[in-house]
């Protein structure tokens, strides 16, 4: 970086300093003009001392009335540097220079002239190299998406341009040749993948591969995969880009891909109550009637959501084996691979049995278990029809046993409500049924009380209001008595043990409430009739809503940073 201080050490230009007295927008005006001055960028003849640059920012925050502060700044240096800058800030530049490795000869030729059309700022090299990927922001957070411009690339393969009035074209040609727009040669996105194994950036576990890093490269259609990972292995050996050395990594190729067509449960339990109270007869029927209408009630509820599953499922399959071929962005989930091996587990709904990463649409784990207590829940009420204090002493010991692997799991995996933490224990307490079956029998047990006080409850008005308060109080403390994650190890036993059990019991009271005539506004609001159609529509959008989000955020050409502001514009 160069310096061109006078002799008293001014970094001030010859221009006459404001006075006191001139206004605040002169004054900006008069900052900006001579920070430019005293500072160029990348192809700039002179740049100043960033020191020199900080001193002039606070000299105007004074004038303006502000508080001077600290300022940090960043330059790029002179033309004199400026290849060995291009070298290590652009990876398609360090390219570049390894073009000798190529036997292709085509490529090379084409490679030759991208890198001589950016020594001479040729205008198309200089729009193809801002369409290469490069290292972005937040890397220590975990920004490891160096995209580039896919679509852009793509574009100036077909010649697609702006369309703009002839005045705008021509007033743009005094400062740009039209015949300069587009490359001599066609041009392909690229993708690499490259691990990294730097210890200052971030990482949750909640994924595994954090720390790799997908970099786009826009070069010469003719150059192959191999042609562009030989010369990229020769960067990443030579350690020849300045994130490297800032940020202590080395780099490793997993892979180049040539991307070339870039566009490319407790409300279950009361409905089987209700449903097996309303058809079983006053009668006891015998043995075989009875096992007729167990797996009658099974077929009917299998046929009913299988199908749309099983479509949801091929749909996956087929769709992310194309986006393979088309996306620079891998899904965490790779829904082609894991659903072809594992399809049958979904369709037998026994996959809530496999770890986590072999289930096909991982959100599917709702519905095994609710077949599953489906089964479990149906068996009870026809045990009960001859075998009553058993069918209640059997509910009783699973609830118990339920809670019970709830504590011995949280106490083992060392759990804690943390991100990281419950990624890692997904499999053991989150869609196992042993942990997931307290609140479809407390349904049941809502049911049987409704239906033993024929949906009639007698209580006092403080009564009432007591009730409500403590199931509010139960739910919301549920909610956001996590807030802070890293609450003592007791208090996460005890959160992982009665939170889906208290929460359930909310619920139970709103039920009862409701279905008694106690439920007021509450139940007003619930029983209107627009919720019908929603909730006949509910079961396939769940099946298709994880679906589509991943479709978006994997066909998207830039990282997405998820806040409260941006999360509903990204699913838009």
């Amino acid at each position: 970086m160069e310096c061109e201080c006078g002799q008293s050490g001014s970094f001030m230009s010859n221009k006459k300093k404001p006075e006191h007295r001139v206004d605040r927008m002169q004054l900006a005006v008069y900052f900006i003009t001579e920070v430019r001055t005293v500072a160029s960028g990348p192809f700039g003849e002179t740049s100043r001392t960033g020191v020199q640059v900080a001193q002039l920012v606070t000299e105007q925050q004074l004038l303006l009335g502000l508080p001077a502060r600290r300022i940090v700044l960043g330059f790029y240096p002179s033309t004199r540097g400026t290849t060995e800058t291009m070298r290590q800030t652009f990876p398609a530049y360090a390219l570049m220079e390894n073009i000798d490795l190529l036997n292709s000869s085509r490529c090379r030729t084409e490679m030759e002239a991208f890198r001589n059309g950016v020594d001479n700022k040729i205008l198309w090299s200089l729009r193809v190299l801002n369409n290469n990927g490069m290292p972005s922001p937040a890397f220590v957070n975990g920004n490891n998406f160096w995209l580039g411009d896919g679509p852009n690339c793509k574009f100036m393969s077909e010649n697609h341009t702006l369309t703009f009035s002839k005045e705008v074209l021509k007033n743009n040609s005094i400062y740009r040749n039209p015949e300069e727009e587009f490359p001599p040669f066609k041009v392909h996105y690229f993708a690499a993948r490259i691990r990294h194994n730097s210890t200052l950036q971030y990482h949750t576990e909640v994924t595994q591969d954090e720390n790799l890093i997908t970099l786009g490269f826009c070069l010469p259609a003719s150059c192959t995969n191999h042609d562009i990972a030989t010369m990229l292995e020769k960067v990443l050996n030579d350690r020849k880009l300045l994130i490297g050395e800032l940020f202590s990594a080395d780099f490793k190729l997993v892979e180049v891909t040539d991307l070339v067509n870039d566009y490319q449960w407790l409300l279950s339990a009361k409905i089987i109550f209700i449903v097996y109270g309303q058809s079983k007869d006053k009668k006891v029927p015998p043995l075989t009637i009875r096992i007729k209408q167990y797996i009658e009630m099974f077929i009917k509820r299998y046929i009913r959501l299988t199908p749309a599953y099983f479509f949801v499922i091929l749909l996956a399959i087929f769709y992310f084996t194309w986006h393979d071929q088309v996306s620079i962005v891998l899904p965490r989930e790779r829904l082609n691979v894991v659903c072809s091996k594992y399809w049958w587990t979904n369709i037998l709904y026994i996959n809530n049995f496999y770890h986590w990463d072999k289930i096909c649409l991982s959100w599917s784990w709702y519905l095994p278990n609710d077949i599953q207590f489906f089964l479990f829940g149906n068996f009870l009420l026809l045990l009960s029809d001859t075998h009553y204090n058993t069918a209640i002493s059997l509910g009783i010991v699973t609830i118990l046993s339920s809670l019970g692997s709830l504590l011995y799991f949280s106490y083992t995996l060392d759990f804690e409500p943390t991100l990281d933490k419950i990624y890692k224990t997904l499999t053991d307490l989150y869609i196992r049924p042993w942990v997931r079956i307290v609140p479809y029998l407390v349904g049941m047990v809502t049911s049987y009380l409704l239906t033993k006080w024929n949906y009639k409850l007698h209580l006092s008005r403080k009564s009432l209001i007591v009730g409500w308060i403590l199931s509010i109080l139960c739910n919301c403390s549920i909610i956001f008595s996590t807030t802070n994650k890293n609450i003592p190890f007791s208090l996460s036993i005890i959160y992982s043990i009665l939170s889906r059990a208290g929460w359930s019991l909310g619920i139970a009271w709103l039920i009862i409430a409701c279905c008694t005539n106690h439920g007021g506004i509450v139940y007003k609001i619930l029983s209107l009739d627009i919720f019908i159609p929603l909730s006949r529509l509910s079961y396939c959008a769940y099946l298709v809503n994880p679906f589509v989000i991943l479709i978006i955020c994997t066909l998207r050409n830039f990282p997405s940073y998820i806040d409260y502001y941006n999360v509903v514009s990204i699913i838009k």
